[in-house]
């Protein structure tokens, strides 16, 4: 057995686990949570024009300072994360707005997070390896996000650096955004499913750089529709900041030990 197969087997044990305790008539996850999503329509005009700075036109002007000559990719991650974070924390007030009330406790949210992640992990496994055939099939190179070649290169006080932004800040401030503010909005203006596939699809095109590399949103959509899906189920921001964060401490340490 392969090793990325070694990877999914512990994410097709939960989805087992969860899908057989489901048709048991004994969900998991328990009851939904009580009460609407909140009104964040505000909250997600202004946070889109401050996240597109941030995401979009941040970073490459960084990369002209001194810190992006001196500092490297990794200074400029964590610059960048560093002012995700504090556009989020602008934005949790307005998130965290409302009468929705998550019916599990503070464990069993998180607890549902870290299980969701691996569920998530064997998806990358499977979508990753589906699109490395088609790529190979149609004779299409698909290169890696300059980020990930950096953050592999890494060394020293950088691996750190790096791993801070991509397991703690990155985590944090996009789940406040995507499914703290925009997939609330959305849902506001269509139906849960089809608000949650959005954001899902917005979440996998930020994270692409350039066109030629559109292939690497599919599985990153793909987390973004997982953490959706929990966070409308729990009813906490809790539980997709949670999955963000293991999702992406697995995938930093799989990267590191490449």
């Amino acid at each position: 057995m392969t090793p990325q197969l070694l990877l999914a087997l512990p994410g097709l044990a939960v989805l087992g686990w969860y899908v057989a305790r489901r048709r048991a008539g004994s969900d998991p996850l328990g009851d939904w949570p009580n009460g609407a999503l909140p009104d964040t329509t505000v909250a997600f005009v202004g946070g889109m024009a401050a996240w597109l700075f941030a995401q979009g036109f941040l970073p490459g002007l960084l990369a002209g300072t001194d810190l992006g000559r001196d500092g490297g990719a990794a200074l400029v991650s964590l610059a960048t994360a560093l002012v995700n974070v504090l556009i989020a924390v602008a934005l949790l007030p307005s998130a965290s707005r409302g009468t929705r009330k998550p019916r599990l406790s503070p464990g069993a949210i998180l607890a549902a997070g870290a299980l969701g992640a691996l569920v998530v992990l064997t998806a990358q496994v499977a979508l990753g390896l589906a699109i490395e055939s088609a790529a190979q099939a149609l004779d299409y190179e698909i290169p890696a996000q300059a980020i990930v070649e950096s953050a592999q290169r890494a060394s020293g006080a950088e691996v750190v650096t790096f791993g801070v932004s991509a397991v703690v800040l990155a985590p944090f401030a996009e789940e406040i955004f995507f499914r703290g503010v925009m997939l609330p909005a959305l849902a506001r203006i269509m139906d849960g499913p089809a608000a949650i596939l959005l954001q899902a699809v917005c979440f996998g095109a930020i994270h692409v750089g350039a066109l030629n590399t559109w292939p690497l949103a599919i599985p990153l959509a793909f987390v973004g529709w997982a953490a959706g899906w929990i966070y409308v189920r729990t009813g906490s921001l809790a539980a997709p900041i949670a999955l963000h964060a293991a999702f992406n401490a697995i995938n930093f340490a799989l990267l590191r030990t490449a």
